[in-house]
Formats: C-alpha cells, structure tokens, sequence
C-alpha cells in the first residue's frame, strides 16, 4: 500500500490503527511513502524534471492495492494543501483505491465538533463548513511549475506541460480548466462527507452494542449523524440506516421516556419525511407521512410530560412538524405548528444562544408561507431569520446560505418578481459557497444556477 504524505504530523498511530481495523500484520505490513522512498530535497538543490515525478507516482498509485489518505488535522488535511498529496488523492479515489484513514486524537476532535453545544444543527454546520474548505487550485509545491502541471494531471489535460525556470510564473488556468478544478473539488468533499458519515455510523453501531449505561449514549451525536446521514445521498440506502441506527439508541435507551427518546423520535420523524418526500407513489407516500408524524406526536408527548417546552429541541419539533403538515398539505396545523415553535424559540432565548435553530426554522416558516402564497408574511419571516443570523455572527455557514438563497427565490415568483434585489441576494450566496467551497455538485449551487438562469431568461431585452 501506498501513504499519500505531506510534512508537519505522525503517520504511525493511524497506520496501526488501519492494519488492526483490517486485520493486516504491521510486522509484515509494506507501506510505501514519498519522503522515506523518494528523496525530493534534491531537487531544491539539482532539479529533476517535471516528468521524472510524474511517473514515478503515477506508477506507484497504478501499482499498489491501496492508497491511504491521511486526514489530519481532520477540519483541514494538510495532505491535500499539498499538490502531490492532492494528485495521490484524487487518483486513488477514481481508481476505486482510497482508504482514507485518521488518528484516533483526530476522530475525537470531529466527535467533540458533532457533540455541539449549539444543538444538533450546530454540530451538523461544523461538520460541513470543516469538510468544505478543499481547493486543489491552491494547493502548494516546492516548485510553481510543478503546481501547474500537478493540477494539469488532476483534471486530465497533461497535453501542454509546463517547463519554467524559476524567474517566471507559470501559466494562469482557463476559465475551463478552473471548472474543472471545481468538480475535482466537488468529489473529493463528496468522498470526505461519505467516509465520515459511513465511519460515525460503524462507531455509533459499536458503540450501542457495547453501552451498559444508557446514559453514555450521546444522544446529539446520533442525531447529528442521522440527520447528515438522511440529508446526503453518497451513502446507500443513507436514510434507512440513519432510521435503523436511532432504532437501536431507542431500544438500548429502554422504556423510560426520557428527553433522550423526545429527541431521537424527533429525528426519526424527520427521516421518514424525508423517506416519505422523496416517493412517487400518492398511497406509499402518505403511509410514510403518517408514520413520521406519529413519531413527531409521540416526541411532542414526552416534551410536554416532561414540562420542556421551552427549549430548542422542543421547537425544532414544532418545526419539522409545520414542515411535514405542509407536505400533506394540512396548512392550518402546518401554521399552528410553526406559531408554537416561534414560542418555544422566544422562551429559550434562541435569538442569541441558538442561532442556527432559529434560523433554520423561521427560514422554513416562511417558505410554508411563500409556497401558499402570503408573500407578504413569508418576506417578514425571512427578514427576522437574516436579522437574527447576522446578529448572531451566523453569516458564513450552509443554513445562512440556503436562507439567503430561499429568500432570493421569493423576488423570482412573478408575483413579487424584483430581479435586482434576487441578483444581489445570488451573489451574496455564491460568495458564501465558495468561501465555504460548496460549488458545483451541492444542492445549493444547482439551485442558485437554476435560479439565475430563470433571472437572465426574464430580462428585458433592452437589460441584455
């Protein structure tokens, strides 16, 4: 096997781990790495050509069975600032060859980032903002020849290499070759997001099977992978193991209704809504709605015996409520449900101590209300989540991004159509993606195009 290195951290721990894991003798064990097997200090002194590399790595990833991609720290890789490292790992992953692998000290800081103190929500916007900061177009090497054939390679147009000395800069990319940097960058955020997924998943499973005490069960963990699990199709069958992975936390929480269970049945319904949104079939549909709101109704029971209406959890309930209530087109309890969250949000201070879980469901509140037509109200309800958001420092993650773009939407509808004021709202969304890299391949970036074609389609020929 191959190790995708750069300087600046240990390798030994996480290839243990990954041979004990495999079941793979680390005395017997060969491992292939660059700084150890390929001496390119010289290089600095005598340089090789360009090509000499090229080969020698191209060959090694060709040749071996696997390649390990070291992902530490884990919110930014210092591998993949590195445009070799890059190369190693995106070739291993088109080959179908990457095992990604990560120091145990790693796996506990990506688990205290899940175990939030902003809720669920928080934990799942740390996750996603850490796992989005890949940009192979900025990533380093020792000579800035090297970086640009590098990333010729990646996106597989090798046909001009580029030879410099060192008083010149190498050549900028083509608005072409830039794009294809983006999808590069795409895929291997993909990769990321699917491996942490799947690898929480096998952890929280072992984890279940082995709690004695009930209370070790760290309840906004599995929500949290839950709801990245529901929310990202990379993994098969993605939603039913997140609703059989919060089946086993229930069974292993026992048959006191604790808060514990309130919040797992609440991300239970949500997964069937999600399940249920996504079938074409009118009757299986419903029968899927139905149970995802018996869920929600026995969570909401266990809130109220236990006298915990004021509290986030409660009215991110309330919230997917008024979500699933609108799908079935019950729009009065779909409004009702919203007003008891806006409530429960006002009772626990969520203004200022859980931003993301106000954001998220006003944002959701309004678009219940532009999707009846009341824009008027949906607008107010946009507004008081933008003003929340930026009170709280909330600007620059994915929920400030998609309320942002659902607002901009809104000036779309030809009703309310108010093109100048969708454009600026667009381009404040397309700064926020690629600041937080989310470009083409992530549901918001397809919206955005979407929209702004429709935008440009709707000019005024005298505007063109």
């Amino acid at each position: 096997m191959m190790l995708s290195y750069s300087w600046d951290y240990r390798v030994v721990d996480a290839i243990q781990e990954f041979c004990q894991q495999n079941k793979h003798d680390p005395q017997t064990t060969r491992v292939w790495i660059c700084f150890v097997c390929l001496n390119q200090f010289r290089t600095l002194r005598d340089p090789v050509p360009f090509s000499v590399f090229r080969n020698i790595f191209q060959q090694k990833v060709q040749a071996v069975e696997v390649v390990l991609g070291l992902l530490v720290p884990w919110t930014q890789p210092i591998a993949l600032s590195r445009a070799w490292c890059a190369f190693e790992f995106f070739s291993a992953l088109k080959s179908d060859k990457l095992a990604v692998i990560i120091p145990q000290s790693e796996w506990e800081k990506f688990e205290d980032s899940l175990d939030s103190s902003e809720g669920v929500l928080g934990g799942v916007s740390n996750v996603l903002e850490a796992t989005s900061k890949i940009c192979v177009e900025h990533a380093r090497a020792t000579h800035p020849q090297d970086k640009a054939n590098v990333l010729k390679m990646i996106i597989g147009r090798e046909d001009n290499e580029v030879a410099l000395d060192d008083n010149q800069r190498p050549i900028d990319l083509t608005k072409q070759e830039q794009q294809m940097c983006t999808q590069v960058n795409a895929d291997i955020i993909d990769e990321m997001k699917r491996w942490y997924c799947e690898s929480a998943l096998v952890r929280l499973e072992e984890l279940i099977a082995h709690a004695d005490n009930p209370e070790a069960i760290p309840i906004n963990r599995f929500c949290a992978v839950a709801w990245m699990l529901a929310s990202f199709n990379r993994v098969p069958n993605s939603c039913p193991k997140a609703r059989d992975m919060l089946a086993h936390a229930r069974e292993k929480l026992g048959a006191t209704e604790t808060l514990g269970i309130a919040q797992i049945r609440l991300y239970e319904g949500t997964i069937l809504r999600k399940i249920g949104a996504s079938l074409h079939d009118n009757n299986q549909r419903d029968e899927v709605f139905a149970q995802s709101l018996d869920s929600f109704l026995c969570s909401k029971r266990i809130f109220q015996q236990l006298d915990a209406t004021s509290s986030v959890m409660y009215s991110n309930l309330m919230a997917g409520i008024g979500l699933l209530q609108s799908l079935m087109n019950n729009m009065d309890q779909s409004l009702e449900a919203f007003e008891e969250m806006a409530q429960a949000l006002d009772s626990c201070q969520c203004r200022t101590e859980a931003v993301i879980d106000f954001v998220n469901g006003y944002k959701c509140w309004a678009i219940t209300y532009r999707n009846m037509q009341h824009y008027d109200q949906a607008i107010d309800k946009f507004e008081i989540a933008m003003e929340v958001a930026r009170a709280g420092d909330q600007k620059y993650n994915v929920w400030y991004s998609d309320l942002l773009l659902q607002y901009a939407c809104t000036f779309a509808i030809p009703e309310r159509m108010d093109s100048q004021r969708a454009d600026s709202l667009c381009s404040q969304v397309s700064y926020i993606l690629n600041r937080l890299g989310l470009r083409e391949g992530s549901n918001q970036f397809r919206i955005l195009q979407d929209l702004r074609r429709q935008l440009e389609e709707r000019k005024p020929r005298g505007d063109n």
